[in-house]
């Protein structure tokens, strides 16, 4: 899956979207640093009907995963994962049914798809037999979240959480093991994790 498949994806969905006439539409920016410390950021269209369903999708990209070495006064890397990927999503509230031209809001649970293009970078203690790899996974899975309204101002925040699987498909195999190794807990190349703050803005 290259970077033109996932473009065409998310273009797809989009357009899908705008060409629904009911529903409100709002424009998401979302980020999972203040909450887990993982610096991945993304913009996302969300179009909701006057029930209790929505859909959208979301282009995030940053680091999925990284681990890194102390030695004297530097910081060295030895293993991360960087991305760009597509997350079309589908939610259910759970509440009535919106007023007329209003937002839903309150707890709602959602699935998700997952594309993603990716780096994975490896490397050993003394960072001259360091690996680099490109691939991308396929995957989705379930969140929960909770949205509240900004009063009569067209904004409203989202927090979320959710986990998920997927599948890696890498151009190369790594002959070093060692720096997964010590990774560990870090790989998300196949465990979804996503742990999220959302502003978005009511079109």
């Amino acid at each position: 899956m290259s970077m033109r498949f996932i473009t065409f994806v998310f273009t797809a969905l989009l357009a899908a979207a705008l060409s629904c006439a009911y529903g409100q539409k709002s424009i998401r920016i979302n980020n999972s640093y203040f909450l887990s410390g993982q610096p991945l950021f993304g913009i996302g269209y969300l179009h909701e009907t006057d029930d209790r369903l929505s859909f959208g999708a979301t282009i995030e990209g940053g680091r999925y995963a990284y681990h890194g070495s102390h030695f004297s006064n530097t910081v060295t890397t030895d293993y991360s994962v960087q991305g760009l990927a597509v997350l079309p999503e589908l939610r259910w509230y759970v509440r009535e049914k919106a007023e007329e031209n209003r937002l839903l809001n309150g707890l709602f649970v959602s699935g998700f798809a997952h594309m993603r293009a990716m780096t994975e970078y490896v490397a050993e203690g003394n960072l001259r037999t360091a690996q680099r790899r490109r691939g991308n996974s396929i995957g989705g899975g379930f969140a929960l979240g909770y949205r509240t309204a900004c009063g009569e101002l067209p904004f409203y925040v989202e927090a979320l959480a959710g986990y998920g699987r997927a599948r890696a498909l890498w151009n190369q195999t790594l002959e070093l093991t060692e720096g997964r190794r010590r990774a560990g807990n870090f790989d998300t190349t196949t465990t979804l994790y996503r742990l999220e703050l959302i502003l978005g803005f009511s079109l």
